[in-house]
């Protein structure tokens, strides 16, 4: 599941891993970078 708001903040909810992840900062020039930090770092580090 995943929300998306306003300057790049996110909720993605990831249920077959118990995992939340959510950023509540960003500006129009760290959004690219921020939306792939769960997919690059978190999951690959859980898994």
């Amino acid at each position: 599941y995943t929300a998306m708001g306003y300057m790049g903040q996110f909720i993605y909810v990831f249920p077959e891993q118990n995992l939340i992840i959510v950023c509540t900062g960003g500006t129009p020039e760290t959004y690219d970078y921020t939306q792939q930090i769960p997919f690059r770092f978190v999951l690959p580090a859980i898994n």
